[in-house]
């Protein structure tokens, strides 16, 4: 479901628990979310070429460089997201909208601003 908006596909992981409240208007809104997680691992896809092929050398180094590949990591406490920012496309969907909420926060979850 994340390839078609961020050329980001899940390549292995397991989801502990994801909790998010949304509040927002017409325009904006603002995510607050908890997202555990061990051992994600992220494919970067290609938005040039047919078929999104994996970039596989910026994959790795999104792997080793910026995502945290477990929340919490060792004794630490679990990140937690406050406030991370969406902006509504008024032409599609709530549905959408609240989609962008949520990948939003998982973003700034795993470490991607």
């Amino acid at each position: 479901m994340a390839t078609p908006l961020a050329f980001i596909e899940i390549k292995s992981g397991v989801v502990q628990s994801m909790n998010f409240s949304i509040s927002g208007n017409s325009k904006t809104a603002k995510t607050n979310m908890t997202f555990l997680y061990n051992d994600l691992k992220v494919d970067i896809l290609n938005p040039k070429k047919e078929n999104h092929p994996e970039r596989k050398f910026l994959s790795g180094v999104v792997n080793t460089l910026l995502i945290k590949s477990n929340n919490p990591s060792g004794n630490r406490e679990p990140r937690k997201v406050t406030g991370a920012n969406s902006e509504r496309d008024r032409f599609l969907s709530n549905f959408n909208y609240w989609w962008r909420g949520i990948r939003e926060g998982m973003m700034h979850s795993i470490g991607i601003p």
